[in-house]
């Protein structure tokens, strides 16, 4: 073997080394964008699933004034047992819906995360008093991994669903304190 057939040869092992180590590379770039995409389907899959669930759950509910009182024997059947959490509870969700009443075009009030702590400790905890927000209109929305619930004020130009609306929060918070005060 000469000297260029050795150089030659060298070459060769070194151009075949690298484009062994770039279709590797190639090969795990196409693992990963696979992966990514497996993982996208998936989380699409999963958030799709869960706005069914949350979807399903809320037709479950009689919405107005019929679904308030439904609801509300619900809360108070899981509540009435502990007078510290009753009126904690209470005074929370007559404040939200009130909150709502008061001022409707404020959309920081018909915005709740799920998640938070504080509403969780006094109200979310209770299905009853979730069912209560949902009967009032709230809808349960899925946003990325979180749940939120929303409260969207009907249109003023249809004044017949708006009065219906802001009824069934007057009426909501006028049963809950009629109940709370006994």
């Amino acid at each position: 073997i000469t000297e260029d057939d050795a150089k030659e040869a060298a070459l060769k092992t070194e151009t075949e080394a690298a484009l062994e180590a770039q279709e590797k590379l190639a090969a795990e770039a196409n693992l990963i964008r696979e992966n990514k995409k497996r993982a996208e389907i998936e989380a699409k899959v999963l958030f799709e699933s869960r706005k069914k669930q949350a979807s399903d759950y809320m037709k479950t509910i009689i919405k107005g004034p019929k679904g308030v009182d439904i609801s509300l024997g619900k809360f108070h059947a899981e509540i009435s047992s502990d007078k510290v959490q009753k009126k904690i509870s209470y005074s929370a969700l007559i404040q939200l819906i009130k909150n709502i009443k008061n001022r409707p075009e404020d959309e920081k009030f018909r915005r709740i995360r799920l998640a938070n702590e504080k509403f969780n400790n006094d109200v979310g905890k209770f299905k009853g008093a979730l069912q209560v927000l949902i009967a009032c209109g709230f809808l349960i929305e899925v946003e990325e991994n979180e749940n939120f619930l929303i409260m969207v004020e009907p249109d003023m130009e249809n004044t017949e669903a708006w009065i219906k609306w802001y009824d069934t929060l007057k009426y909501a918070i006028e049963i809950m304190e009629a109940d709370f005060e006994k």
